[in-house]
């Protein structure tokens, strides 16, 4: 086991136990986690200002993607953001939020400066409650 594998280990074991999991089975889940190849979240959020015309945008153009852990969010101080650069664009935009049980995970791993491997996303079609699009995030931690 590396330093940094087992650093994110503890990271993320730590959270757990906060959380209220006993040390043991919070080890058991740290290491699922950390050792997972790749989790497959819904990003939350996509219907609100004009995040559904990026999304379209998104469709036929590659993006680049980034994590930002938005520590003053009033409502989730673990809320943990995903923005998107389309090709031909002028700048970041906001997608959506990770769900707040990831990014309870994530947002520690995000403060300690670590890489994570944003794979891709996939525009999904969802049409809930008039709003046509989502997304689905590949994240390797």
């Amino acid at each position: 086991m590396t330093k940094t594998t087992k650093s994110r280990l503890m990271t993320i074991a730590n959270k757990l136990v906060g959380k209220g999991y006993n040390r043991r089975t919070a080890m058991l889940k740290a290491w699922v986690i950390a050792k997972a190849e790749r989790l497959s979240v819904r990003i939350a959020g996509t219907s609100f200002n004009r995040r559904q015309s990026v999304l379209k945008a998104m469709e036929s153009k590659p993006a680049v993607l980034k994590l930002k852990h938005e520590s003053t969010n009033v409502a989730d101080r673990n809320a943990v953001s995903l923005w998107a650069f389309p090709e031909g664009a002028r700048g970041f935009y906001r997608i959506g939020y990770l769900p707040k049980a990831v990014a309870y995970v994530i947002a520690p791993l995000l403060d300690k400066g670590e890489t994570l491997s944003l794979d891709r996303l996939n525009i999904i079609d969802t049409n809930i409650a008039g709003f046509k699009l989502g997304a689905r995030l590949m994240l390797a931690v």
